[in-house]
């Protein structure tokens, strides 16, 4: 009877051959041009997922994974790790319980316990972390005032009672103390070679230079304010030293592993040993020494990509894990 109605419409014949092969209407799947297999979604789509790929859609490489006890979190993430290694993409992991330790090894990669026994990290070494503008030229001075707000936040990652000006005051009295020991040459930090930014890891001062410069300072200031400031900092360093001198009153020998595809940091010793107080700060001292190869590895591909000897395709991206991050 509708095909004699004012609105019939000639259908299109579909055999059922076709009607067989095709997708259901609920299908979904992912299908980026250089992802890997990652399995199926819950309408048995295939998924070949790419993470760096940027589009309309995804704007961001950040990626965060949560899930039930047992569902697959860490298996998933050994997946992601292993499939960016093999596109010689670098690979840092914050390892919490040693799970992906046989990964690394597999993956030829190293290996390192923050508990001091692999090496130790400077709080006061200062990193290349800015560049100017878009340029692969790295930026002494926005590095270093970088460093100087890194230090304010790792104050008060040690002592967490401790107030915003306090903090600050303590990264005012690191930067008397670099321009005390001649590592900034003039006020800008500009005429002084090689800049602080380039310096041999011995160049830098350890916790005891520190200490011995707040002590100075604070007995010959008369204001009692800026006097209970410099008393607190000088409480708090020489605690810090006295109890986990091991860890923090050292020159870095903890190498930045910049040839490095895969490097696992494990956090189990560091964990079962230490406060939390002290895990924070050996954790953040380990991200910025990371975050460092993370910027010196973009410099390079983003100069090959300008200059075109590599495509995007061919670009190495950087892979920051960090496993338990609640906890």
């Amino acid at each position: 009877e509708q095909r004699y109605l004012k609105n019939a419409r000639e259908g299109i014949p579909l055999s059922g051959e076709v009607l067989g092969l095709s997708f259901a209407h609920n299908q979904t799947s992912l299908n980026d041009p250089f992802g890997s297999y990652f399995g199926y979604t819950q309408t048995g789509g295939t998924v070949y997922w790419d993470q760096f790929l940027v589009d309309k859609q995804r704007t961001y490489y950040n990626l965060f994974l949560s899930g039930d006890l047992g569902s697959g979190k860490s298996t998933q993430l050994k997946k992601i790790i292993w499939e960016r290694a093999i596109r010689s993409d670098l690979v840092r992991i914050f390892d919490r319980s040693g799970e992906f330790r046989d990964t690394v090894h597999a993956l030829g990669g190293k290996v390192v316990s923050l508990d001091g026994r692999d090496g130790t990290i400077n709080l006061l070494q200062v990193y290349p972390s800015v560049t100017v503008g878009d340029s692969n030229e790295v930026d002494p001075v926005g590095s270093y005032k970088a460093h100087l707000k890194d230090l304010s936040v790792k104050y008060r990652l040690f002592n967490h009672d401790a107030s915003g000006q306090e903090a600050q005051y303590f990264a005012t009295q690191c930067d008397g103390l670099y321009r005390q020991l001649g590592l900034l040459g003039d006020s800008k930090g500009l005429t002084q070679k090689p800049f602080i930014t380039e310096r041999d890891a011995n160049d830098y001062p350890t916790l005891s230079q520190l200490i011995d410069f707040v002590d100075q300072k604070r007995q010959n200031r008369t204001d009692d304010m800026e006097k209970k400031l410099l008393d607190h900092i000088y409480v708090t360093l020489n605690n810090l030293r006295k109890t986990y001198g091991e860890l923090f009153d050292v020159h870095s020998t903890l190498p930045d592993y910049d040839g490095e595809l895969v490097v696992s940091y494990d956090l189990s010793a560091l964990a079962d040993s230490y406060p939390e107080e002290v895990q924070d700060l050996q954790i953040y001292n380990a991200l910025i020494s990371s975050y460092n190869v993370c910027m010196k590895q973009g410099r390079i591909e983003k100069k090959a990509f300008d200059d075109g000897e590599r495509s995007l395709e061919d670009i190495h991206h950087f892979l920051l894990v960090v496993d338990e991050c609640h906890t």
